[in-house]
């Protein structure tokens, strides 16, 4: 079935995609693939926010350690992308892995229907938009 909702979003997700993700370039790791593809699974089972909330947590982890402690490195990211893709115009210098959650905690009514739509629109046409792109490899850590 087509949804020209997200068919709409999808040249701005490319720019999304490559602005944040693939750093201005055609690559992306592969890792993004499944991250984009398990959040919309996280919503249907736990609910919008706490799938956000999940994927929004910055990474514990410090450059170079071996702790295993903290979310996987940059899925902060899915929710940047789903937020920049729906609030292009607005400016966020710091927490951007926070931005879509710190949005949802600050509605002080329910989330419409719409909204709630349009947010799952936008992963939808991030995920589709990622097939566009060169998915390199992860790197795999030896433990």
């Amino acid at each position: 079935m087509r949804n020209p909702r997200i068919e709409q979003m999808i040249p701005k997700a490319i720019e999304v995609l490559q602005s944040e993700v693939a750093n201005g370039g055609t690559t992306i790791p592969d890792k993004f693939k499944g991250y984009f593809a398990s959040f919309g699974a996280a919503v249907v089972q736990s609910g919008l926010l706490p799938a956000v909330i999940f994927y929004g947590q910055k990474e514990n982890q410090k450059e170079g350690g071996k702790a295993n402690t903290g979310p996987q490195e940059a899925r902060w990211k899915v929710t940047w992308c789903i937020y920049r893709l729906i609030f292009p115009d607005k400016k966020v210098e710091t927490d951007k892995h926070a931005a879509l959650k710190n949005y949802l905690l600050g509605k002080t009514n329910q989330l419409t229907e719409a909204e709630e739509m349009n947010i799952l629109d936008a992963a939808l046409a991030l995920k589709m938009a990622l097939r566009t792109f060169e998915l390199t490899p992860s790197k795999k850590e030896n433990p």
